[in-house]
């Protein structure tokens, strides 16, 4: 049943990411010295029918990111991409999602012609349709 719950409140984010508009962009080298500049973890929590969902979307220092859901104790990956940019700081960032959660709960290839889409971060904040990520 839980799982089930789970598996719901992934389809309302993959619903939310869907909406939001998506641009070209190009996977850029990262030629940084110091890696762990384009490294960070950004948190939204919703309240979705009585129950609390904690997304974590993590930008990793090789150019990919990952997004995860919990409610509870339960985790489960929802999205895996790449992207281009610096997530550590305010500023645009280009995000490409590579691989998406399906109503089996697989993450599955993601091959849709709005896989990519830039991002405004400001303040340390910045919004994928209702959803309201802040910086850690």
């Amino acid at each position: 049943m839980k799982q089930r719950k789970v598996v719901s409140m992934i389809g309302v984010l993959i619903v939310m990411i869907s909406t939001v508009a998506f641009i070209t962009g190009c996977q850029q080298a990262n030629n940084n010295k110091d890696k762990a500049v384009n490294k960070a973890v950004y948190v939204a929590k919703v309240e979705t029918e009585g129950t609390s969902v904690t997304y974590t979307l993590t930008f990793k220092a090789d150019g990919t990111w990952i997004n995860r859901a919990a409610i509870g104790s339960q985790d489960i990956v929802t999205m895996e991409g790449t992207y281009t940019g610096d997530p550590s700081k305010d500023g645009t960032i280009t995000v490409t999602i590579k691989k998406i959660l399906n109503e089996k709960g697989a993450l599955v290839d993601y091959t849709d012609e709005d896989a990519t889409s830039s991002i405004t971060i400001s303040g340390g904040k910045f919004s994928i349709g209702e959803i309201a990520y802040t910086r850690q």
